[in-house]
This record gives C-alpha cells, structure tokens and sequence, in this order.
C-alpha cells in the first residue's frame, strides 16, 4: 500500500533544518545586533585572554570615565611596561599616573591599570564601550617594542 503524505513531511523536514541553519549563520555574522554583540564581546575576550603575548588583559571594566585593566605577563621573562593606550574613534587615552620609568612586570605578574577621562558611561546613551588597545614595553634587549591588539576590548559599562 502507498503511503501517503510522506512527501510533505520530508519537505517539512528539510524546510526547518534550512530555516535552523539559516538562523545560525545570520546570528554569527552579525545579524541581530543583540547576539551579534556578544559574539564580539566573546571573541575579544577570548582573544585577549588566551592569544595575546607577552601581555594578555585577564579583566577589564569602565566605571563612569575610568577604565580598570588587569594586564598579566604571560611570558617568564621580565618586562618594563612603558604605557597602554586606548583608542576608540580620533580619541587616545594613556594612565595618567604612568611612572616614567615604566612598571617592571616578572613573568606571571599581574598589574591594574587605571585609565580616567574617557568618555562617561550613561544609561542611555553609552552604555558600552569598545577601545583599540597599544602596548608598549621594554625587554633586557630591546626597548619601545609595541603589542598592538588584534581585536579591540569590549564590554559594558557600569553606571553606580
């Protein structure tokens, strides 16, 4: 005996694996803004955690107009951190309290870096925040190299 319908529940099939696969790529590229956001924020944190060297950025948060990084040596070898910056748009903000000679950073240490004036996070109009970071240091060999990071740091702000 002929089945019937069973044509049309395969196409039923095939239409939602379609549609599921569909949602899944607009999500990761970008599509809802809302996902899309967290992806980024996710792909920046795990880049800047794991990929990063010789500094990796293990936290970081924006309280009103200052911005917390916690920076971690992840070599062995002892390096001088001369300066951070941060860059969002034609704007570059660096610690104001920066000692001139630098922060000497073991392997494994971690060092907080505080960074004010930036723009002031809001609860209606800045409530996230998004900087291009540049780091320079020192080796025992070669002084002013640059860690340049390939993804910016992302995250939300904290309004008290």
């Amino acid at each position: 005996m002929m089945m019937r319908g069973q044509g049309s529940s395969e196409y039923l099939i095939v239409l939602a694996v379609v549609l599921v696969v569909s949602l899944v790529t607009i999500v990761l590229v970008g599509g809802f803004p809302a996902m899309g956001g967290d992806a980024r924020k996710a792909e920046s944190s795990q880049y800047w955690i794991g990929s990063a060297k010789p500094f990796s950025i293990t936290e970081q948060t924006q309280i009103n107009d200052t911005v917390f990084i916690t920076l971690l040596n992840t070599e062995s070898t002892r390096f001088v951190l001369r300066n951070i910056t941060l860059t969002t748009g034609n704007r570059t903000f660096s610690p104001l309290d920066m000692p001139t000679d630098g922060f000497t950073m073991g392997g494994g240490v971690r060092k907080t870096i505080t960074i004010s004036n930036m723009t002031r996070c809001n609860e209606t109009s800045y409530d996230e925040y998004e900087y291009d970071v540049h780091i320079t240091y020192d080796t025992s060999d070669i002084a002013g190299k640059s860690e340049y990071g390939s993804k910016p740091i992302i995250g939300k702000c904290v309004v008290p």
